[in-house]
């Protein structure tokens, strides 16, 4: 784990008394310097009337070099103040900088967590509209009877879920079409046959228009129990889906 080192940050009022004091030190030596060259001059004045005008230019010159040189170091020493508390302030800009970006992360990632959440629940919305607009088809076997070669066998229709449209009910080589059967309605269908065995493992197909206006498919499988004659109808597994309309 990285450990972030934070520079001293110095008080404004600080940088002012560094400042200050580096000025009145450079005011009170540059008094004291010139009091004292005063003093020399006062008492070398007869001498200095008489140097000619290069000699007065060396004079002046090594005369206020200290003077010079003195300012020039304070400035030095103030510029280093004012870089050094501009490169605090980069530093404090670029952590503020620094903390906006981390900030603006998490609102993305919170808004992405929200925006999946959201997709989530419509999903699952869709979903509950799905199934609500299904029905659920149920094939009752209601009984078999007989006269000579021929056996009728009847089932029923039972539609517990939503109601839907346009069914087409094949069964064997017959249909039956029906324009709608209700939630809670029930149709008896019977088919009629020359020889039981007709009737063995037959499959029932049913073709319909859900609420939502999608053609469906469902299918069953018509099974006999030996040695009852008696039929049943058991729905195949994954059978409902899409269809061509």
């Amino acid at each position: 784990m990285q450990t972030e080192i934070t520079p001293h940050i110095s008080d404004p009022r600080e940088h002012s008394k560094a400042v200050s004091k580096l000025t009145i030190l450079g005011l009170a030596f540059t008094a004291l310097y010139f009091l004292a060259l005063g003093t020399y001059i006062f008492d070398r004045s007869t001498n200095l009337f008489e140097l000619s005008p290069n000699e007065v230019g060396d004079f002046l010159a090594g005369a206020f070099s200290p003077v010079a040189f003195i300012w020039l170091v304070i400035g030095f020493f103030q510029q280093g103040i004012e870089l050094r508390d501009n490169g605090k302030a980069l530093w404090l800009q670029g952590r503020e900088l620094k903390k906006s970006v981390e900030h603006q992360e998490q609102l993305v990632q919170v808004t992405r967590d929200q925006l999946a959440h959201e997709r989530e629940a419509r999903l699952a919305a869709e979903r509950d509209a799905e199934r609500a607009a299904q029905p659920i088809i149920l094939l009752r076997a209601t009984n078999t009877a007989k006269s000579g070669l021929w056996r009728k066998f009847g089932f029923t229709l039972i539609n517990v879920g939503a109601t839907c449209n346009d069914l087409r009910i094949h069964y064997g080589n017959q249909l039956t079409r029906l324009s709608a059967l209700k939630a809670h309605e029930e149709h008896k269908i019977f088919v009629e046959f020359e020889h039981h065995d007709d009737i063995h493992d037959m499959l029932v197909k049913i073709n319909y228009v859900d609420m939502r206006g999608n053609s469906r498919l469902k299918e069953f499988q018509l099974v006999r129990s030996d040695p009852s004659p008696d039929a049943y109808l058991i729905p195949l597994d994954d059978v409902t889906s899409l269809s061509t309309p």
